[in-house]
């Protein structure tokens, strides 16, 4: 019905269809300009969001995988824009002639064993009927040919008991004494009162820690392979403050004696503890990480390189501000633990008690003694 509408509307006249027909086919006609202009203009603006696209991927490509130096390679196509002299200059030496100096080149070979070493001689001599020669006399003994071989002895370990004989007087039974009737010959001084260490045990522990950067669990193991067992809790027990003295002037010394050898050492240990101190209790690795603006795979591996972990150094931190806060008398336990970032008092007086052997109520009341 509205086709046959729009047809009865039109005029009957054939001069003015041909002006409707030729108006309707201007308007299309500009129309169909208009949108293929729309069609190019967006064509050239995705070519131009392509074009940077691809460059930047080239650009990351060139970060990523591409050679760091700034040097250029001769098979390069870009032309040199000011070296021309140095050029000139090089090809001026190439030109001249060079004598080259006779030298004396070192024989290649295995470098002698240090004459300091010990020694241990294997005498190899033949059998007595091979000293027999064919015509019947005795073989003469001419010479000798000497090789030597390395060897290394595992570590041993071995208990040192201490017998303190103990004395008393039969005839008064100590009456006439005034310091008691019975006298025990006194121990030699111990690094580690009450503690199966010895100063030799203890300093093999803590060079392997902070020289040899070897953990603890890794030391368990070998302990293990020689037949102790000492677990990592008894390796990373706090040394006691009549000792933190002695303990920071060997850690100071080991610094000292290898940050030649490597000047990174203790160097990331120290900006993780600057971390800690500056953050909250419950600032993780990913936080430390983002914060030195290093990946946490490589403080992880840096780290773990200079002897000790993440975990340990936190621990460490809480440790110490734990036994601050016990000084002050005001402050409850669970406060305390609440500050460190507990959720619970039992999880503070455990991981308290496995770093001092002993709970924390107790150790303030020590203190306060």
């Amino acid at each position: 019905m509205a086709m046959e509408n729009e047809i009865s509307t039109l005029p009957d006249n054939v001069s003015s269809l041909k002006h409707i027909i030729t108006t309707l086919s201007k308007t299309n006609a500009e129309q169909f300009k208009k949108q293929e202009q729309q069609y190019k203009d967006k064509e050239n603006l995705q070519k131009k969001k392509i074009e940077g696209l691809e460059e930047q991927l080239r650009l990351l490509r060139q970060k990523l995988f591409g050679r760091s130096s700034e040097k250029i390679p001769s098979d390069d196509n870009q032309l040199p824009l000011f070296n021309e002299t140095e050029e000139e200059v090089i090809k001026a030496k190439e030109e001249k002639e060079t004598t080259i100096p006779e030298h004396t080149r070192k024989k290649p070979g295995r470098k002698p064993l240090p004459a300091d070493l010990p020694r241990t001689e294997v005498i190899h001599d033949l059998p007595a009927e091979e000293k027999i020669c064919g015509c019947g006399c005795d073989l003469s003994k001419i010479g000798e040919e000497i090789s030597e071989k390395l060897n290394i002895i595992p570590a041993r370990i071995n208990v040192i008991r201490n017998i303190r004989y103990k004395y008393a007087c039969k005839n008064c039974e100590g009456v006439e004494e005034e310091e008691g009737a019975v006298k025990t010959a006194p121990l030699p001084p111990q690094l580690i009162p009450k503690g199966i260490a010895t100063a030799g045990l203890l300093a093999h522990i803590l060079t392997s820690k902070f020289v040899d950067a070897l953990p603890f669990y890794r030391q368990e193991k070998q302990f293990a392979r020689i037949g102790v067992e000492l677990n990592r809790a008894s390796l990373s027990l706090p040394i006691p403050e009549s000792n933190q003295q002695e303990f920071e002037l060997f850690r100071q010394q080991c610094q000292a004696k290898y940050t030649l050898r490597n000047e990174n050492r203790f160097f990331l240990t120290d900006q993780v503890r600057r971390c800690l101190q500056t953050g909250s209790y419950e600032l993780r690795l990913t936080d430390v990480a983002k914060q030195l603006n290093i990946g946490e795979r490589s403080v992880r591996r840096q780290l773990n390189n200079e002897g000790i972990s993440f975990r340990e150094l936190k621990n460490q931190y809480i440790f110490q501000q734990a036994l601050n806060l016990l000084k002050n008398p005001d402050l409850r336990i669970e406060e305390i633990s609440e500050t460190l970032g507990y959720s619970e008092t039992s999880a503070f007086t455990r991981a308290f008690l496995k770093w001092t052997g002993v709970p924390p109520g107790r150790y303030r009341k020590r203190s306060a003694l």
